[in-house]
């Protein structure tokens, strides 16, 4: 009798849907709004801006994270993944890189145009010289004043420096290197517990913030980036807290 209750305890507890709770990253930051299938119940749920997911699941249950940007990923339920915060690291679809590499648009090589069309014009001069008669001037002007135009309307334009989107690990740089934004200014002006420093350094990378941003003499712009970021952060970490 004492075994059957032993038996029917642990069905009970199989067949209960418990929450599995977690964050889902790739190689540089969370993943928000990301659609995980339990494939059982055929019930689809999303991760929040943060990366934070909560799935309603049971033992032996099979999660799939699937997109097109990354690789398909299958989790197997256990027990014990009900029993703490688990992560999940999804790595891109190297197919996706490869893809976007066969559309990269070529640059012009203009001196190898410039030749091309040099020879074009001589060649034709010399099948039809009656087109190109001066009014008392040089044919090879005539040459050079083609070529001229064509390499000013060919004209390569300059390269301006272009900001990059700021990663985590370059967050996690910044404030542990400079003066003034660092883990003081983290936990007194901002009010972010020590413990949540990594992950708010996430959440900051899904905001779009560029590198330019960090020079000193954009320092206000930074900081009002900094408050917003934190009320939503703090937000979001009161309402899990709740729930």
């Amino acid at each position: 009798m004492k075994y059957f209750l032993w038996i029917l305890l642990l069905i009970s507890f199989e067949g209960f849907s418990q929450n599995v709770r977690g964050y889902l990253y790739n190689s540089k930051a969370v993943i928000p709004n990301f659609p995980i299938l339990n494939t059982r119940t055929d019930t689809y749920f999303e991760t929040a801006k943060t990366g934070y997911f909560e799935v309603e699941a049971q033992v032996g249950d099979t999660l799939q994270f699937k997109s097109m940007a990354y690789k398909s990923y299958m989790m197997i339920v256990k027990p014990k993944d009900f029993n703490q915060e688990i992560v999940v690291e999804l790595q891109i679809n190297e197919l996706d890189e490869v893809a976007l590499k066969l559309y990269k648009k070529q640059e012009l090589n203009v001196e190898e145009l410039d030749t091309k069309l040099s020879y074009s014009i001589q060649k034709d001069i010399e099948n039809y010289p009656f087109y190109y008669k001066p009014s008392g001037g040089n044919i090879l002007a005539v040459i050079d004043l083609v070529v001229g135009i064509f390499k000013k309307k060919h004209k390569t334009p300059k390269q301006e420096k272009v900001s990059q989107l700021v990663t985590y690990n370059d967050f996690k740089e910044f404030f542990e290197t400079d003066s003034f934004f660092n883990e003081a200014y983290l936990e007194d002006n901002l009010k972010i517990p020590k413990k949540y420093h990594q992950l708010f350094f996430n959440y900051l990378s899904t905001k779009y913030i560029t590198s330019d941003l960090l020079n000193d003499k954009k320092q206000l712009e930074f900081i009002e980036k900094l408050i917003s970021a934190k009320n939503e952060f703090l937000q979001n970490l009161d309402e899990f807290s709740a729930e």
